[in-house]
C-alpha cells in the first residue's frame, strides 16, 4: 500500500513538474508570432544580428512561468503534507518497527547462539573434567589394589616364612630328640658291654644282692 502510494506521489509531482516546462517547448515549437514563424521558416532573409537577438529572447525562459512552477510545487507539496503526511509518517514508523524488530531478532539469535557455544564449551569442559576424574579415579584404584596386593603377598611371605621356621624347629627338635636316644642307646649298650667284659658272675651276684638290700631298705 506504502509502496503505491509513494508510486501515486511520484508521478504526479513528475507531472507538475514537467507541465510547465512542456507548455514553454510547445509554445518554442509553435510561436503566435506570424512574423517569428517566418524568421523560423526562412532565416537567411533577415540579417544574422537580428536573427539571433530575437531567436535569443524567444528562447528566453520567463520568470513568470519559473514562479508559477515553483508555486504549482509548493502547492504540491503542501498538498503531500497534509493529505500524505499520516501515511508518510506511518510508512517510516513501519519501517522503523520493522528495523528495530529485526534488530531484536538479530540480538536475539545472537544472544541464543552465544548461549548454545557457551552451553557445548561447558559440556567439552564437563567431558574433560569427567575424563579427568574417570582416569584419576581408576589410577587410584589401580594403586590402591597394587598396594593390596603387596601387602597380602607380604603377609603370606611372612606366613609360609613362619610355617617353615615352625616346622626346620620342629623337625630340628625331633632329630635331636632322636639323636640322644640312638647316643644313649649306644652309650648304655656299650657301657654294658664294658661292665659285662669286667665283672664276672660272683661280682655280678654281690652287686644283685646289694641292690636287693637297698630296696628292701628303702
Amino acid at each position: 500500500m506504502h509502496k503505491k502510494f509513494f508510486a501515486i506521489l511520484t508521478i504526479l509531482t513528475a507531472l507538475t513538474l514537467m507541465a510547465p516546462l512542456a507548455a514553454m517547448a510547445e509554445q518554442d515549437a509553435h510561436p503566435d508570432d506570424p512574423a517569428e514563424a517566418l524568421e523560423y521558416e526562412d532565416p537567411d532573409e533577415s540579417p544574422s544580428g537580428e536573427h539571433d537577438s530575437e531567436h535569443g529572447g524567444h528562447h528566453a525562459t520567463p520568470v513568470g512561468e519559473i514562479i508559477a512552477a515553483a508555486i504549482n510545487f509548493a502547492i504540491f507539496l503542501a498538498l503531500i503534507v497534509k493529505f500524505g503526511g499520516g501515511a508518510i509518517k506511518d510508512y517510516y514508523k513501519t519501517r522503523a518497527d520493522e528495523l528495530n524488530a529485526a534488530v531484536t531478532e538479530a540480538e536475539a539469535a545472537l544472544a541464543k547462539a552465544n548461549a548454545m557455544f557457551d552451553e557445548v564449551s561447558a559440556r567439552f569442559n564437563a567431558s574433560d573434567k569427567d575424563a579427568e576424574g574417570v582416569i584419576a579415579s581408576a589410577t587410584e584404584n589401580a594403586q590402591r589394589h597394587a598396594d593390596q596386593v603387596i601387602a597380602d603377598a607380604e603377609k603370606h611371605a611372612q606366613r609360609i616364612l613362619k610355617d617353615a621356621e615352625a616346622t626346620i624347629a620342629a623337625e630340628t627338635a625331633r632329630m635331636t630328640e632322636e639323636l640322644k636316644r640312638e647316643l644313649s642307646a649306644q652309650v648304655v649298650g656299650k657301657t654294658r658291654e664294658k661292665l659285662e667284659s669286667r665283672v664276672d658272675d660272683a661280682k655280678r651276684q654281690d652287686l644283685v644282692g646289694a641292690y636287693l638290700n637297698q630296696v628292701e631298705e628303702a
